[in-house]
C-alpha cells in the first residue's frame, strides 16, 4: 500500500516547542554532535584494514602467505556483508521512529566487538578460535555501521540549507575520513619500535572507550525538522507501514543507482589504502610505521579532495561531478595500474594512490549532498542504507580480496584495474539514470515556524 498523506499545512511551532530565535542554533550544536559521533564510529570500524598486515599473521595461519592474506582481506570483507541488514533494521528505526533514535543506538553496539577485537587471543594462543571470533567481531561492526553513514549523510541532509547540501554533505563525509585519518595515527604510533608487541591492542580499546563517549555525546542531538513535519502528516493507518516494501514498488531504480553510486566510492578508496597498502608490504617491503604513515597522508588528501568536490557539485551539479570522476575512472584505471607494474617504487605507488583518490573522492564529496534526495523523507533512511550497504558489501568491502585474486589467478598485476574500469562504467549509468526529487529552492524554511531563519551552517565551516 502506498503511503498516503493528510492535507498538508504549515508546522505548527508547537511541534519543536523551542522558541524561533532558538531553533537554528540549537540544531547546529546537534549536528555537530552527530558529525563528532560519526567521527568516533569511522574511527572503530577503520582500524582492522589500517592494520591488516600486522594483524593476518597474528591471527590466520602462515603455511602460505598469500593463502592467508586472502583470508584476511575475507575478514575484512565480512564487515560489509552484514551491512545490508544493519541498513534495514537501522532504516526502519530511522524513518519509523526518527533519525535521532537510529544513530544513538548505532554507536553504543559498535563498541562491543571493537572492545573484543582489543583483548582477543592469536592464533598462536587458541588456534582456529581465533579468526573465528575476529570474523564474528567484524560481522557485528559491519551490522552496526550499516545505519551510520546513511544515518549521518540524512541527518545532515535534512539540517542545512538545500542550495549548500553538496558543500556539507562533503563536510559529513569528510568528518568519517578524520575518524579514519585518527585511527590510521594512533595505529600508526602504537606500531612504532618503541612500542611493546601487544601496542596494536591499544587502538581497539580505545576505540570501544570513545564509542560509549559518543554515545552519551548524541543524546542530546534533536531530531531534524524536515522528520517532525513530515511524521505530523501521516496518518495512523499508514504510520507503521515497512518502508523497505515501499522502496522495492515505488524506487526500485534509485535505489539501484545508489548501490553503484555508494560501492564505487569504496573500491577507489580501498584499491588506493588497502589493496596499494599490500602492494607496497610485498614489493617495496617498508617497516609497518611507513606504511602506516604513508596511509594516513593518502587519506588527508582524501579529505581536501572531498571538500573540493562538494563545494563544486553546488556550483556544477552534483550529477555532472559524479559523471566526470567516472569516466575519469574508466580512462585513467589501466595507465595508473600499468604504471606501478612497470616501476614498482615507493613514490610511484603513492603518487597513484594519491591521484586515484582524487578521482574516487568526488563520490564521498558528492553522494551525501546526492543520494538523499533521491528518496521520499519517509524512505530516505532506509533508501539511502540499503542502496549504499548492499553496493559496498557487493564491491566496496570485497575490494581488496577481488583485487587480491585477480591477481592471484591472471598472474597480471594490472588485473585490478580492469575491476576499476567496470565500477567506472556502471557508475556512470547509475549517475545518469537516477532522479533527484524536486526541492523547493528554501526547503527548510518550509518546516521551520514562521519568521524563524533557516538553519545556515556557514559558522561551522
Amino acid at each position: 500500500m502506498n503511503i498516503t498523506l493528510k492535507n498538508p499545512s504549515p508546522i505548527d511551532p508547537n511541534i519543536l516547542s523551542e522558541k524561533k530565535p532558538m531553533i537554528a542554533e540549537k540544531m547546529k550544536m546537534s549536528i555537530f554532535m552527530a558529525l563528532y559521533g560519526h567521527v568516533l564510529e569511522r574511527y572503530e570500524v577503520t582500524l582492522y584494514g589500517f592494520l591488516s598486515t600486522l594483524l593476518v599473521p597474528l591471527f590466520f595461519p602462515q603455511d602460505n602467505a598469500t593463502v592467508s592474506f586472502l583470508l584476511g582481506m575475507g575478514a575484512f570483507a565480512a564487515g560489509y556483508l552484514t551491512r545490508p541488514l544493519g541498513g534495514f533494521f537501522f532504516g526502519y528505526i530511522g524513518d519509523l521512529y526518527g533519525r535521532k533514535r537510529a544513530l544513538l543506538s548505532s554507536i553504543l553496539l559498535v563498541s562491543i566487538p571493537t572492545f573484543i577485537m582489543g583483548i582477543l587471543p592469536t592464533y598462536a594462543q587458541i588456534g582456529i578460535t581465533a579468526p573465528i571470533i575476529l570474523v564474528i567481531c567484524r560481522l557485528l561492526q559491519g551490522l552496526c555501521v550499516g545505519g551510520e553513514y546513511s544515518g549521518a549523510a540524512v541527518y545532515f541532509f535534512e539540517s542545512c540549507r538545500a542550495e549548500k547540501t553538496g558543500f556539507f554533505g562533503s563536510i559529513m563525509s569528510g568528518t568519517a575520513f578524520c575518524g579514519a585519518i585518527l585511527g590510521s595515527l594512533i595505529g600508526t604510533l602504537c606500531t612504532m619500535s618503541f612500542m611493546p608487541e601487544w601496542g596494536w591492542r591499544i587502538p581497539f580499546l580505545l576505540g570501544a572507550i570513545l564509542g560509549v563517549i559518543g554515545f552519551f555525546i548524541r543524546r542530546n542531538i534533536r531530531e531534524t525538522p524536515i522528520f517532525i513535519q513530515e511524521e505530523s502528516g501521516y496518518t495512523k493507518e499508514n504510520k507503521f507501514e515497512n518502508p523497505f516494501f515501499n522502496l522495492l514498488k515505488n524506487e526500485k531504480r534509485n535505489v539501484l543507482c545508489t548501490l553503484i553510486i555508494g560501492s564505487t566510492g569504496y573500491v577507489c578508496l580501498y584499491i588506493s589504502t588497502i589493496y596499494l597498502n599490500s602492494v607496497i608490504a610485498q614489493t617495496v617491503n617498508p617497516s609497518s610505521f611507513i606504511i602506516m604513515a604513508i596511509n594516513t597522508l593518502v587519506l588527508c588528501s582524501w579529505v581536501v579532495f572531498i571538500l573540493m568536490f562538494g563545494y563544486l557539485s553546488d556550483f556544477f551539479g552534483k550529477k555532472f561531478i559524479l559523471q566526470l570522476s567516472s569516466w575519469g575512472i574508466v580512462i585513467l584505471s589501466f595507465p595508473f595500474f600499468y604504471l606501478i607494474t612497470q616501476a614498482s617504487t615507493l613514490v610511484n605507488i603513492v603518487i597513484f594512490q594519491v591521484l586515484l583518490g582524487f578521482l574516487g573522492a568526488s563520490f564521498f564529496g558528492v553522494a551525501a549532498g546526492f543520494v538523499p534526495n533521491l528518496f521520499h523523507v519517509k524512505q530516505r533512511f532506509t533508501g539511502v542504507a540499503a542502496g549504499l550497504n548492499i553496493g559496498q558489501a557487493l564491491l566496496g568491502g570485497t575490494t581488496p580480496f577481488i583485487a587480491t585474486l585477480l591477481v592471484y589467478v591472471t598472474g597480471d598485476q594490472k588485473a585490478p584495474a580492469f575491476f576499476l574500469m567496470v565500477a567506472g562504467i556502471m557508475a556512470v549509468a547509475a549517475t545518469r539514470f537516477a532522479i533527484p526529487k524536486q526541492q523547493p529552492a528554501n526547503r527548510n524554511s518550509s518546516y521551520l515556524p514562521n519568521n524563524t531563519k533557516p538553519l545556515d551552517l556557514t559558522g561551522m565551516a
